[in-house]
């Protein structure tokens, strides 16, 4: 798959394994998993070694699945999430876990400090696709690593933004919950 001129990075630290031991085919540029994934644990962590994660849009289909996928992971997740205006300040339960809803008001303030708590903050974004550019634009103002998941936007100004401010991405045209959940 071309990156249009982005290194290809992976922020799966090594003693993780998704879709581990599953046969595999492809399908024109994706990789598609035969059997159900699963998030295997190969050494006990605690919440103070794991990294932080921070999922925004955190009670849609694919955030839920991230929180999920991470908690079972042994990851920090954050209990913050980033979504639109009419559910700032709201608390919405994900999992069992609480986690206090962000409108775009307090977004930069609040990821700034997050990200100075927490430097190894990884955020993952599922938002909607009107946000992506805008989204991008700040985790690459404040520093932050992302994974971003939402399709749409302005891609080449995606690309572009990312790769002027040499924050570490993973940038994919499609991250439905059948391709990353295989």
């Amino acid at each position: 798959m071309e990156m249009t001129g982005l290194s290809k990075v992976s922020l799966k630290p090594p003693n993780f394994s998704l879709c581990s031991g599953i046969r595999q085919r492809r399908t024109g540029s994706l990789l598609r998993c035969r059997t159900r994934s699963t998030v295997v644990k190969s050494m006990s962590t605690n919440n103070t070694a794991a990294i932080p994660i921070m999922v925004n849009s955190c009670n849609g289909q694919m955030g839920k699945a991230v929180i999920r996928a991470a908690d079972s992971a042994g990851l920090q997740i954050l209990p913050v999430s980033i979504g639109p205006a009419e559910e700032s300040g709201n608390t919405v339960q994900v999992f069992g876990k609480k986690m206090q809803m962000l409108g775009p008001k307090d977004r930069e303030s609040v990821l700034a400090s997050l990200f100075n708590e927490h430097p190894n903050l990884i955020v993952v974004d599922f938002t909607v696709p009107a946000a992506v550019n805008d989204n991008a634009d700040l985790y690459c103002k404040i520093g932050v690593p992302f994974v971003m998941g939402t399709t749409g936007g302005d891609r080449n100004q995606l690309y572009k933004t990312v790769e002027d401010s040499q924050v570490y991405a993973v940038i994919s045209p499609q991250m439905g919950k059948p391709i990353v959940f295989c």
